[in-house]
C-alpha cells in the first residue's frame, strides 16, 4: 500500500510539472509584444479604453532591470537623465529573481495590470 501511495504521488508531481511547462509554453505563444510607451500613453489618454485592451493580458516585454527585491524587479525601457522612467513591477519567482543582476535586459512573459503602479504578474524570464 505505502509503495503504490509513493508511486501515486510521484506521478502526480510529475504531472504538475508538466502542466507548469505547458502553462508557461501557452502563455508564450499567446503573449502579445508590449510597447509599454504606447500603452502608458493611451492609459493616460483614456484610461477605460487602455484598461479594456490592455488589462489583464498577456504580454511580451523586454526591458532593463534596476531594481532587484526578494518578490519582484522594477523594469523599465525608458530612462530620463540616466534614472528609469515609467517603469514597470515584475513579479517573478525566487529562482527567476536570484539569477538576475541590475542593469542587464531581460525578456519578461506575464499578464499586465494597469494603473497608477503598472505590474507584471505571474511572470518568467524568456531564455
Amino acid at each position: 500500500m505505502k509503495k503504490l501511495l509513493a508511486a501515486l504521488l510521484s506521478l502526480i508531481f510529475v504531472f504538475s510539472l508538466s502542466a507548469c511547462g505547458q502553462s508557461r509554453e501557452k502563455m508564450l505563444n499567446n503573449a502579445i509584444e508590449l510597447n509599454w510607451k504606447e500603452v502608458s500613453e493611451e492609459y493616460l489618454a483614456n484610461e477605460a479604453r487602455a484598461t479594456n485592451d490592455y488589462d489583464g493580458k498577456i504580454v511580451k516585454w523586454t526591458a532593463t532591470v534596476y531594481d532587484i527585491d526578494t518578490k519582484s524587479v522594477e523594469m523599465a525601457s525608458e530612462t530620463y537623465n540616466g534614472l528609469p522612467s515609467n517603469s514597470i513591477t515584475v513579479y517573478l519567482s525566487k529562482e527567476e529573481i536570484i539569477n538576475l543582476d541590475k542593469y542587464k535586459v531581460i525578456t519578461v512573459v506575464g499578464e499586465l495590470h494597469l494603473g497608477s503602479f503598472p505590474t507584471i504578474t505571474k511572470a518568467f524570464v524568456v531564455k
